[in-house]
């Protein structure tokens, strides 16, 4: 979009914003991203940056100059490339918009629209789609007879789903575009001829784990992204849980604590998403005020989450090689939780103590692993040659 009162281009959805008065005037399509939060997707926020008189379209975070304009975020896009389909959009300053001697700050992909634009940085602002995604190419079939689980087989929990029946629901393509655009929709149960055409909408945040044989139904996953469950390494993120006042620490999906999401900040540390030699299970415990992370067992009235755990290490030396770091837990004073991340220690926490070793990059976690003699055989057996 262009908006000619502050000489400036804007990125987002319909409808043109309105500055004094004077709408802004399309200019058409540069890349494709979520209304709402998707999978392994986070929040793109408008920033007002004062100096400049303009908006930047970034992740949420301090950024030199600029303030967020509101909490409520422009659209949903991805921090890595987690599929070919995605494209790098980077932030692209022109030092003469328009002519006028006023910089501009532009989001798209390569290459620079003229000879006055440079690329800020050698990181993506954030990667979106290219073209348009056909929402039956962001699904992965989990049964093509059977009907969708939660936790188990015997996880049919109604609160995991809404349920659509009639004529208007026995395409299937009906029901993958209702997931689509659903809030916090992580897959669909479909039967094209029970109840004369049934959809389920699963929005669990743990996703749909399990299913059971039913000839009359089929169940698929929203996500044509890896499972962060069958990836060596994994960012573990920090979200906040705005229903609890606390923090957590998981990979993606995000979970939803009462009717809420939590909000994704930045990547605490990294660690596995499945078992790995000598790796231990970090599982989520909640001690009936708060969600703490540790390995097993549980603590004195704390019961084990529903959420995967991640793999991380308790001995740094003896596990891995040097590119692990020990995770603390600290006593946030202030908020009267506890965080879990690594040194140093922010305003008004406490340092409790070392918890776990995790890596504080992908690199420092793929050099590790790439160095890591393999693990003991078990006792009683023999390795043969191949």
């Amino acid at each position: 979009w262009t908006d000619t009162v502050n000489n400036q281009q804007t990125f987002h959805f319909k409808p043109a914003w309105d500055h004094n008065g004077t709408a802004e005037t399309e200019e058409g399509i540069q890349f494709y991203a979520y209304r709402h939060w998707s999978p392994f997707t986070e929040p793109v926020y408008s920033h007002w940056h004062k100096s400049d008189s303009q908006h930047t379209f970034r992740f949420y975070g301090p950024h030199e100059g600029e303030r967020i304009d509101s909490l409520d975020p422009q659209f949903y896009a991805f921090r890595y490339q987690i599929h070919s389909a995605l494209g790098a959009v980077y932030s692209w300053w022109n030092a003469d918009h328009n002519g006028k001697g006023s910089g501009n700050h532009d989001f798209h992909f390569e290459p620079s629209w003229h000879q006055w634009e440079t690329r800020e940085g050698n990181h993506p602002a954030f990667w979106a789609f290219r073209t348009e995604v056909r929402p039956e190419e962001e699904f992965t079939v989990a049964a093509m007879e059977g009907a969708c689980r939660g936790a188990d087989e015997n996880d049919n929990d109604a609160s995991h789903f809404t349920e659509y029946t009639g004529g208007d629901y026995a395409p299937l393509g009906k029901c993958m575009e209702l997931c689509v655009q659903t809030e916090g929709c992580t897959g669909i149960e479909h039967s094209p001829t029970f109840g004369g055409g049934r959809c389920e909408v699963w929005t669990r945040a743990e996703g749909i784990n399990a299913t059971v044989a039913n000839a009359a139904f089929s169940c698929y996953r929203y996500r044509f992204y890896p499972d962060a469950a069958d990836m060596a390494v994994v960012p573990i993120y920090e979200w906040w849980d705005s229903s609890n006042i606390q923090h957590t620490y998981h990979y993606p999906p995000a979970w939803k604590h009462g009717d809420l999401h939590e909000h994704q900040l930045e990547v605490a540390f990294w660690a596995h998403g499945s078992a790995y030699p000598n790796s231990t299970a970090i599982f989520d415990f909640w001690d009936g005020k708060q969600h703490v992370f540790h390995p097993e067992p549980a603590g004195a009235g704390e019961t084990k989450g529903t959420g995967n755990p991640f793999y991380a290490y308790t001995n740094e030396s003896k596990d891995m090689y040097a590119g692990l770091q020990p995770v603390y837990m600290f006593l946030d004073t202030d908020n009267s939780q506890n965080t879990f991340h690594f040194l140093p220690k922010r305003a008004n926490e406490e340092v409790k103590g070392v918890v776990f070793y995790a890596w504080p990059s992908r690199e420092a976690a793929e050099s590790d692993i790439a160095k890591a003699e393999p693990a003991d055989p078990e006792v009683g057996t023999t390795a043969e040659p191949i």
